[in-house]
């Protein structure tokens, strides 16, 4: 059985060099999560992209002006469609199991056989 589960991406956080090539805070990598919640249950997968380090062109984005959005998206690229669908199958799936075979057992432990 599915339950509905929400799958959200965020970043974790970044690596980044103080100064390349007279750039100040180059990014070098990422590291993201695939989040999956259905309510009752959460699983989060993570991974890590790195950058090359090379000479900042025209489309260079300084730190500073980097968002959240924009890094997910450059992690999205980074792993493409490919990538993407299998960290979130991961995620629904892993959060799927876990609703089916949570099964609950109640055990009285030996020690406690006194105290009944």
């Amino acid at each position: 059985m599915d339950y509905p589960i929400t799958i959200t991406w965020g970043v974790i956080y970044i690596d980044i060099i103080p100064r390349v090539n007279g750039v100040n805070n180059y990014i070098k990598g990422i590291v993201f999560s695939c989040n999956g919640n259905d309510g009752a249950y959460s699983f989060r997968a993570t991974g890590y992209i790195s950058y090359d380090v090379v000479a900042p062109t025209a489309s260079f984005l300084p730190y500073e002006n980097l968002t959240k959005e924009i890094a997910i998206e450059w992690v999205k690229n980074s792993i493409g469609d490919a990538g993407i669908n299998a960290l979130e199958n991961l995620v629904k799936n892993t959060i799927n199991e876990i609703n089916v075979n949570q099964t609950v057992i109640k055990n009285v432990p030996i020690w406690a056989t006194g105290d009944l």
